[in-house]
């Protein structure tokens, strides 16, 4: 699934009588569908997410079928005729690097490349639409997991003043507070995020506990806000909070 994300990836498998080593193309766009979003992070980053809503009681909508039929052959007739056609252009366009919206760097706009070199070849009023719907759709994408926390953690030293340090506890605490974030319900078991949770969350960004003291007389396991600096400018670059309050 990853490495079709990117151009020239593949994977060996060994085939015929003497077992020969063969590399087979993985890239590919891919849909999938699922409930949720439970996809490992390296997965979830390589994607642009399209949430689907349940419909009103007064809503109607054309029921699809899932038949190869004419039309579907004349809209692949369509694009393979615009591809060949715009094959050069769009080259040059994708050399180029066509401007992305603010904030979309490294993989997310790498995510987005190709989709907008080809709105920028369509010309018109398609490159300002799908720059539009980018950003659209990446303001109501969670980011990776483990992403939200470090915003999330930096709102809780933000709401406190922010401190030189935070027990795990009074962390933790603050974390699972909100009934609709993902903190609440994070396990598969649905239970609310743990100490031990935490800590395994920020292990992966090698931000390890201390020994902390928020107060003279209080010390424990926890965390220093120092730690976390780098990250946030690395991260969370703008200095805005991601997720509303």
């Amino acid at each position: 699934m990853n490495s079709g994300w990117t151009r020239g990836a593949g994977v060996l498998r060994c085939i015929g009588d003497d077992l020969k080593l063969h590399l087979f193309s993985t890239f590919c766009p891919k849909a999938i569908g699922l409930k949720g979003r439970r996809l490992p992070d390296t997965t979830l980053s390589r994607a642009i997410i399209l949430e689907l809503r349940r419909k009103k009681p007064g809503e109607s909508v054309e029921h699809f079928r899932c038949v190869d039929d004419t039309e579907l052959a004349e809209l692949r007739q369509r694009q393979l005729r615009w591809a060949n056609d715009n094959e050069v252009a769009l080259e040059e366009a994708l050399r180029a690097r066509p401007s992305l919206p603010s904030g979309f760097e490294n993989r997310l706009g790498d995510n987005w490349d190709l989709l907008l070199a080809i709105a920028d070849v369509c010309g018109g009023e398609w490159p300002d639409r799908a720059r539009d719907a980018a950003v659209r759709l990446e303001g109501t994408t969670d980011l990776s997991i483990g992403v939200r926390l470090l915003a999330d953690i930096r709102r809780l030293f933000q709401n406190r003043g922010d401190p030189d340090c935070m027990m795990s506890a009074t962390m933790v605490a603050g974390l699972v507070e909100d009934p609709e974030g993902p903190w609440a319900e994070y396990s598969r078991s649905d239970r609310p995020l743990t100490q031990k949770g935490l800590a395994n969350q920020l292990n992966k960004f090698r931000v390890y506990s201390d020994t902390v003291h928020p107060s003279p007389e209080v010390q424990g396991k926890g965390y220093k806000r120092v730690k976390f600096v780098d990250l946030w400018e690395r991260y969370l670059p703008d200095n805005t909070l991601p997720f509303p309050e």
